[in-house]
Parts: structure tokens; C-alpha cells; sequence
């Protein structure tokens, strides 16, 4: 579904990527792994067309991106939905107009259209329902949890067939992390493919099928989650073992 080939990105002087590679299939959680200023979340900018690669290739659905000219708002149109780090989400509107710009790029020029879009407000209460509660409420006035929860809630309105998540549980109350989690599964069961970079390695490795590696902009490692989650090397540098 999604295959990043050896790409390179540079902020200015600054080599941000080396030589990072990952295939994504579909109906898959994968999951990155890596410290801080590994180049995880250069690596989803660069396949959402934030930023653009100076070597390699990123495929997906077999056409290259290559071919969206860096144009962040194509890509999205073609089912690639990205829930940034540090949430985003519009603070001075409500959860309701939250979701509805999640929704912005679908047609409503039908009644079936305008019911979709209903259907999908409906899932979206159905994995978090703290969020229907706050429906009227202001973005910035919730909790990191639930700001969190809006903001991969603002994506699934999308549709999208692909969604890539950025830190999902950082900052956030151990309770809510858990909830966030069996979310993302259940996004998973529903049919959306999930790309997942994660500090809480062992959270993200529980629930990925696949993972990898990123060190210095580069991929070094790659395996099953459960692969992973017993290498003496990433227990010793990411799960504390």
C-alpha cells in the first residue's frame, strides 16, 4: 500500500534523513521506533508532502507521490490522512467544527454524500465518546487527552484509507493512553491501515503487527512487533528491560 524507498531529507544545511525504507500493507499497524531526532516524524511530513525529499522514492497504492508536486492537500485527497505531533488541532473552535474541517475535502453535493459524512461523526462518537459530550466546547479548552483524541477523530473524518499517527500518547494521562490505544485498534478492525510512530514502545509494539528502526536518519532494523519486543537490544533501549 505504501513503500518509501531509500529517501533522503535536509532542512537547509541539515540532513534530516539518510536512507530511510518501509513498506506498509494494507490492513497493517506499523509501527516506528527510534529516539528523539531519529527522523520519525520527518519521515510521515515526508510522505504527507510537508517536506520534500532530496533522494528516493515513496509509493503509494503504486503511483508515485512524486507526481502531487509537494501538494499536501492532493495527497489527502488520494486517502492519506496525517495526525501531526503535538495534536494541532484549531483551539479557538469547537469539537464539532474540529471534526467538520476534518471532513472539508468531501463532496456533500448529495443526500447520500451528507449521510456519510453523518455515518462517520457517528464512528468517530462510537471510539470516543468523551468527545460527543464536548461537542459545542472549544478545542483549547480540553484535556490533552481529548485533544488528542479530537485530533485523530479530525483525521478519521477523512475517510482515509491510510492514517498515519505522530506521538499519539505523549503528554497524556496514563488512563487516556490506554483508551487512545484500544482505539487504534479498533480503527484498525475497521479497515484503516495505520502507520504509528510512538515513543511508548511497548504500547506500540503490542498492538503493531510489524516495525522499524530508525537511528540518525537511517532504518537499521526491521521485524515483526513481537520480533522486535524480544531483541535484547531494543528491550534494552526502548522498554527499560
Amino acid at each position: 500500500m505504501l513503500k518509501v524507498n531509500s529517501i533522503g531529507v535536509s532542512y537547509g544545511a541539515v540532513r534530516a534523513l539518510f536512507d530511510v525504507s518501509l513498506e506498509v500493507k494494507r490492513g497493517e499497524i506499523v509501527t516506528l521506533l527510534g529516539s528523539n531526532g531519529a527522523g520519525k516524524t520527518t519521515t510521515l511530513r515526508a510522505i504527507s508532502g510537508l517536506v520534500p525529499t532530496n533522494k528516493g522514492q515513496i509509493h503509494w497504492k503504486d503511483q508515485d507521490l512524486a507526481i502531487f508536486n509537494g501538494q499536501a492537500h492532493r495527497i489527502v485527497q488520494s486517502g492519506l490522512s496525517h495526525s501531526p505531533e503535538g495534536r494541532r488541532i484549531f483551539s479557538g473552535l469547537s469539537v464539532k467544527e474540529n471534526l467538520e474541517m476534518g471532513a472539508y475535502i468531501r463532496s456533500r453535493k448529495t443526500t447520500q454524500d451528507k449521510l456519510a459524512i453523518e455515518e462517520d461523526y457517528e464512528k468517530v462518537f462510537t471510539l470516543f465518546p468523551r468527545l460527543k459530550e464536548r461537542l459545542p466546547q472549544l478545542g483549547g479548552t480540553l484535556s490533552g487527552g481529548e485533544q488528542q483524541m479530537l485530533a485523530i477523530a479530525r483525521a478519521l473524518m477523512q475517510r482515509p484509507e491510510l492514517l498515519m499517527l505522530d506521538e499519539p500518547s505523549l503528554g497524556i494521562a496514563p488512563l487516556l493512553v490506554e483508551a487512545i490505544f484500544k482505539a487504534l485498534v479498533e480503527i484498525n478492525k475497521q479497515g484503516v491501515t495505520i502507520l504509528l510512530v510512538e515513543q511508548n514502545a511497548a504500547a506500540a509494539l503490542s498492538i503493531a503487527h510489524r516495525a522499524y528502526v530508525l537511528e540518525t536518519g537511517h532504518t537499521t532494523l526491521t521485524g515483526s512487533a513481537a520480533e522486535l519486543a524480544n531483541n535484547p537490544k531494543i528491550r534494552e533501549a526502548y522498554l527499560g528491560a
